[in-house]
């Protein structure tokens, strides 16, 4: 098991066109450690000439690229370069709860795609802030899979079954957007050999398997990532292990598609509306 706590620190980019050696040795040590890292874009003279924040979507690609991230998933969200903008829209432009202002709760990214599809790592990078809330959580996979293990093996199994979670076809106007989709939470990745987690603590539109195993690991898992009481188990303590943090501008994560949720927040019309890009990739994180 890992003894790390996670990792709180940002890491200064100097130049994310071209990331010095002590720069990635830095990143991809606390992503082997934790499976994240934060980071902050400096606003140098360089970035300055380079346009850096101006461009930040070519900054954003070609940092990813240093990091190994060369295979981006886009979605019909996505711009035509797969980066997506994750804003407040109205309800009537995009039903999706990423792109209006409410809180989203525990998931990993992707869950409902096809294996095709497979997420395996993302960048979320902050343009703009909101002007209230919008905080985020997150917290390593491996970590939550070995505190629900340690808990009770039968419930890590149960959310390891081939059909433990089915996400249903998403259909709008008779139209297939997608197709049903059922899988494991946790499986070892056949590319990588790494665990991968595909997970959503949402209530509508996921289908559990119907054993009792299942259902007590479900809500035993969500209640560890928030910390509520369970009177039959006592909870392992996992504030060492989730990190809560507001992206502020020029900001950003960087992981092998983590645990992690969002806050609600608000916009007002004194300052510009909260603004992050996503990038989602099929791969993960090149690290030694």
């Amino acid at each position: 098991m890992r003894c790390q706590h996670a990792q709180t620190e940002l890491l200064e980019i100097t130049n994310p066109w071209a990331l010095s050696g002590a720069e990635k040795q830095a990143l991809t040590h606390q992503i082997a450690a934790n499976n994240f890292c934060l980071y902050q874009f400096k606003t140098t003279q360089a970035n300055v000439r380079a346009n850096v924040h101006a461009n930040v979507r070519e900054s954003l690609a070609a940092f990813a690229i240093q990091l190994g991230l060369s295979s981006i998933v886009g979605n019909e969200c996505a711009d035509n370069d797969n980066i997506t903008r994750i804003r407040q829209q109205p309800d009537h432009d995009n039903p999706y709860i990423p792109y209006s202002r409410r809180a989203l709760n525990w998931h990993t990214d992707g869950y409902y795609n096809a294996s095709g599809d497979t997420v395996r790592a993302f960048l979320l990078h902050c343009e703009h802030a909101a002007a209230d809330g919008g905080s985020n959580a997150f917290m390593d996979p491996e970590i939550a899979y070995i505190l629900l293990r340690d808990a009770n093996a039968e419930w890590a199994d149960a959310l390891s079954h081939a059909t433990a979670m089915a996400i249903p076809a998403n259909k709008q106007n008779a139209a297939m957007i997608r197709e049903r989709h059922c899988g494991p939470v946790f499986t070892t990745d056949t590319s990588t050999q790494c665990l991968y987690t595909r997970y959503t603590a949402r209530s509508r539109h996921v289908e559990w398997r119907d054993t009792a195993a299942t259902r007590q690991a479900c809500e035993y898992f969500l209640n560890m990532l928030n910390q509520d009481s369970q009177p039959e188990n006592s909870l392992p303590e996992n504030s060492q292990w989730v990190v809560k943090h507001r992206l502020e501008p020029g900001q950003g994560i960087v992981c092998n598609n983590i645990l992690h949720k969002r806050e609600v927040f608000k916009d007002d019309a004194a300052t510009p509306a909260r603004l992050l890009y996503r990038a989602r990739y099929r791969n993960r994180i090149q690290v030694a």
